[in-house]
């Protein structure tokens, strides 16, 4: 089989992260499986357009999105452009090692597998993480979501950002992102995804024999902000992402007629409470052990408070709808 093209897409938005484009896209020119094309999109930011554009334009395609509708929208810009048989999408926070894009593109040689995603290592800002965090619920912050319960190459239900790559086609036939359900407001505070997840139901529709599949020895580092390892902004992103589940799994229920979004997910949710949790309990002698027992819990909490404001918010508005 002849060797597939590559385009690797990396989105950014702010000034304050230049020092980590730089890196990612360096990262991105160490690969042994070289890319046919980079596309840098640039999310509805003149001046940060303009300056990558003088810094890289001579050796990169330099974008820019003008919707502001967030990272949805600056992806589908790029994949508009992109010219590679398979897309490769990298975080401007992240830095791939050398083997990411080969250890990716290697499964494409199977024409069913339509989607792959790799292993997303947090980077801490200190070089550790706080006492307080429990692993189990690293993919809350952008680690590789579910990864206790995957092997290498098992198919998933959904792929997860940020190391994340498809067949170009795939993208395109689904009709793209939904721009919109994965836009940013760029605070930091609230921040709503889904869109990932619900492309790939759309993908899923479209090619039911299609798979995604997951490639652990696809290495990224997801880097940390001191910001970003506080525990209030650990609780915050875990009742985003109960609302970000009760929001596509509306949407997809409506499509498949009922059918789950999220079986890992769940089965992942339920792992937690039968094994994670009690194995905590039985180091009750240990101060750390319970303090990540008490966090374990407020986050499944706050997950379920936000899944159930959401649907009660959906409700109301349906309600008003047909009013």
């Amino acid at each position: 089989m002849s060797k597939l093209t590559v385009s690797v897409i990396i989105c950014t938005y702010t000034e304050e992260r230049l020092t980590d484009i730089r890196e990612a896209i360096y990262s991105v020119r160490q690969q042994t499986y070289s890319p046919d094309e980079v596309l840098l999109v640039v999310d509805n930011n003149e001046h940060l357009y303009a300056e990558l554009a003088a810094e890289f334009g001579g050796d990169l395609r330099v974008l820019i999105s003008n919707k502001n509708t967030g990272v949805s929208a600056a992806r589908n810009v790029g994949i508009r452009a992109a010219k590679g048989e398979i897309i490769a999408f990298l975080d401007d926070d992240t830095v791939a090692q050398p083997q990411w894009l080969e250890r990716l593109i290697e499964h494409y040689q199977d024409e069913t597998i339509i989607g792959v995603m790799g292993e997303t290592l947090l980077t801490w800002a200190n070089g550790k993480p706080p006492v307080w965090f429990p692993w189990e619920f690293d993919w809350i912050l952008g680690g590789t979501a579910h990864k206790q319960l995957l092997t290498n190459g098992q198919e998933v239900y959904t792929i997860s950002d940020p190391n994340m790559s498809f067949r170009r086609e795939v993208l395109v036939s689904a009709g793209l992102w939904r721009e919109g359900l994965g836009q940013q407001v760029r605070s930091g505070r609230n921040a709503r995804g889904g869109d990932i997840a619900e492309i790939c139901h759309r993908i899923r529709q479209a090619y039911p024999q299609g798979r995604f599949i997951y490639e652990p020895s696809a290495v990224v580092f997801h880097k940390l902000p001191a910001p970003r390892a506080r525990l209030s902004y650990f609780l915050h992103c875990a009742f985003l992402e109960g609302e970000t589940r009760a929001s596509v799994d509306r949407v997809t229920r409506i499509r498949s007629m009922g059918r789950q979004m999220f079986p890992t997910h769940q089965a992942y949710l339920r792992n937690v409470l039968a094994k994670r949790l009690p194995a905590r309990l039985s180091r009750f002698y240990r101060p750390v052990c319970i303090l990540q027992l008490l966090v374990m819990l407020l986050i499944l909490a706050l997950m379920a408070g936000g899944y159930i404001r959401e649907r009660v918010t959906q409700g109301k508005h349906l309600k008003r709808c047909q009013s």
